[in-house]
C-alpha cells in the first residue's frame, strides 16, 4: 500500500511538471493581440475574420463590430502584428494595434464596407438589405 501511494504521488508530480512545461511552450509559441478595426455590421465581421483566418500563422480570430476590435492568436515565429495589419489592408480595412484605454466613435461605412452592407449611404445596421 505504501509503495502504491508513493508511486501515485510520483506520477502526480510528474504530470504537474509536464503540464507546466507544455503551458510554457504554448506561451512561447503563440502571441495574442487586439486590433482596432472599423466594422459596422456582421458582414464586415465575417470578411475580417475570414481574411485573418487565411493569414499564415493565425490560429484564432474573434471580431466584434460593436467594440470595433479583433482579437487574434497567432504563431509568433510565422506572423506579426504588422502581417495582420497588412492582411486586412489587402481587403481595404485599416487596422492598428489597440492599446488600453482607447475609444473611438463609430463613423458611417467607408467604400469597402458599403459593398458588404448593400451599398447604402446610411450607416450599416446588423440586418442585411434584401
Amino acid at each position: 500500500m505504501k509503495h502504491l501511494m508513493i508511486m501515485s504521488l510520483s506520477i502526480l508530480v510528474l504530470m504537474i511538471g509536464t503540464n507546466h512545461a507544455i503551458a510554457q511552450d504554448d506561451n512561447d509559441k503563440y502571441s495574442y493581440t487586439t486590433l482596432e478595426v472599423s466594422m459596422d455590421c456582421n458582414a464586415c465581421v465575417e470578411k475580417v475574420q475570414t481574411q485573418l483566418a487565411y493569414t499564415k500563422g493565425v490560429k484564432d480570430v474573434k471580431a466584434d463590430h460593436v467594440k470595433d476590435e479583433v482579437k487574434v492568436k497567432y504563431v509568433t515565429k510565422k506572423c506579426s502584428e504588422e502581417d495582420l495589419i497588412g492582411s486586412l489592408a489587402e481587403i481595404d480595412y485599416k487596422a492598428k494595434v489597440k492599446h488600453a484605454n482607447t475609444s473611438k466613435a463609430k463613423t458611417p461605412c467607408s467604400s469597402h464596407q458599403k459593398k458588404a452592407c448593400g451599398g447604402s449611404k446610411a450607416p450599416c445596421s446588423s440586418k442585411k438589405s434584401e
